[in-house]
């Protein structure tokens, strides 16, 4: 039997930019909503710039979604 492959998962960044593209909310309302600039998230949205963690919590409960962190190891030990 072949090896269990692990699936790659997305960073978090691109998963929250995938989220942002896909919601109804214009970044310019989403900028106003969370108080993060519009070309803080501008730069974010092109990947020329991070976000703070600070921000990136707001910008997700703005847009609905929640950031969470698993291990990729389940083993207890």
């Amino acid at each position: 039997m072949a090896p269990k492959r692990k699936t790659k998962q997305k960073p978090i960044s691109d998963q929250i930019r995938e989220a942002i593209d896909g919601c109804e909310m214009s970044r310019y309302e989403i900028a106003k909503r969370t108080g993060v600039s519009q070309s803080t998230l501008s730069r974010f949205m092109d990947g020329s710039r991070g976000i703070g963690l600070a921000g990136l919590d707001k910008v997700a409960a703005c847009i609905g979604q929640r950031v969470t962190v698993r291990s990729e190891d389940n083993s207890n030990g």
